[in-house]
């Protein structure tokens, strides 16, 4: 898909695009039904959980499986120039470690 429905921000994935948000809307109104039902019909409370443990983990992974495959990594990159006595450097910081590129810049 060329779109980008999703963002991933660490472990969270949030909806930007409005197909995004339809998809995360169409997955709660499933789930307020399939409740209801469930509240209204249970034995107990235990057997009500256990119940809506099912049916959410359902949703909750196809959900999940459509917003990978929307989805858009952000990468958390800064971007410093640092003063060197013979080079200039270029230096990208990720979430973890560095990566040194050796770039020579012209003085102006």
């Amino acid at each position: 898909m060329n779109q980008k429905w999703f963002k991933k921000l660490g472990w969270i994935y949030l909806p930007f695009h409005p197909m995004g948000v339809i998809v995360t809307f169409a997955a709660i109104l499933f789930l307020v039904p399939v409740y209801m039902a469930i509240v209204c019909h249970g034995h107990s409370v235990s057997d009500d959980l256990y119940q809506m443990f099912v049916y959410t983990t359902c949703t909750a992974f196809w959900w999940k499986w459509v917003a990978e495959k929307t989805s858009c990594v952000s990468l958390n990159l800064k971007i410093e120039v640092c003063p060197g006595p013979i080079k200039e450097k270029l230096r990208l910081r990720f979430l973890s470690g560095q990566i040194h590129f050796f770039i020579p810049i012209k003085n102006q």
